[in-house]
């Protein structure tokens, strides 16, 4: 039998949760702890109408959010695109900072470090 394939219809994205870690310092958090955290997914496929959400993005949305489907031994979850409280992106690297000015120490007429001449001073001085 040919493995099946779920479609989000409309504005819905169908999302894999993260494993989510259940303990702070190996203390097993307790059950109320954990419904109040925000779960983290991966969007598989997305609907026709939706928007913003694509797939292979990480995505935040809360413990309750949407439907839980199981098709050929995996887990889903199948979420309005609204229901979306977050995108987890990548932080493009910041520019590098500008080079600072080299500075010149002239002796003999000649730089120390980079063994340039002196600039001739400018006429009229």
């Amino acid at each position: 039998m040919p493995k099946s394939v779920l479609e989000p219809a409309s504005d819905h994205v169908l999302v894999v949760d993260k494993d989510r870690t259940q303990t702070i310092d190996g203390i097993t958090l307790p059950d109320n702890v954990r419904q109040q955290e925000m779960v983290f997914g991966v969007v598989v496929s997305v609907g026709p109408e939706c928007k913003y959400a694509k797939p292979e993005e990480i995505v935040c949305y809360g413990p309750y959010a949407g439907k839980n489907v199981a098709l050929d031994g995996i887990e889903f979850r199948i979420l309005k695109e609204g229901q979306i409280e977050a995108w987890v992106r990548a932080v493009p690297n910041p520019e590098p900072p500008a080079a600072a000015p080299t500075i010149h120490v002239y002796s003999d007429h000649k730089c120390i470090w980079c063994d340039q001449p002196e600039p001739s001073a400018p006429e009229g001085i």
